[in-house]
């Protein structure tokens, strides 16, 4: 599958990506070109999903009649997607079934837990949770 990773996101993500051939959008020049007409650029150029984490995308375009799928990330931080790659995978293997697909990391504090001895064990990951096109993927 081709998949273009929009410039907001860090290019190390390419190598996670296996199995599809990955592109970013300063590879390809296209930095600073508007929404509207860079999902028209990358549907012309044959890519079929869009690993972005600008979230303004589907509620300035319409998404409509478009052949191009998006992933959507919770956030671009590298620490975040390396823990989650899995899952970004996961939701790009998924593409283009779902139009619209987005990652994000949720925690929930112990019980036990207090904010300011807060430690990377207290954090418990809530369970994932898969929907239909058009609705959010979250995990």
């Amino acid at each position: 599958m081709r998949v273009l990773l929009d410039e907001n996101l860090p290019h190390k993500l390419r190598g996670l990506l296996t199995g599809h051939e990955v592109v970013t959008v300063a590879y390809l020049k296209w930095v600073g070109i508007k929404n509207g007409e860079l999902l028209t650029a990358a549907e012309e150029a044959g890519f079929e999903v869009l690993v972005t984490s600008d979230h303004g995308i589907p509620y300035e375009q319409n998404m409509a009649g478009r052949k191009l799928a998006m992933v959507m990330l919770s956030t671009p931080d590298w620490n975040h997607i390396r823990t989650e790659f899995l899952n970004i995978l996961d939701a790009v293997n998924a593409c283009p079934a779902a139009r619209l697909r987005t990652v994000q990391r949720r925690f929930s504090l112990g019980p036990d837990s207090n904010h300011q001895n807060l430690r990377r064990s207290d954090l418990r990951r809530q369970p994932s949770h898969m929907s239909c096109p058009g609705r959010p993927f979250i995990v």
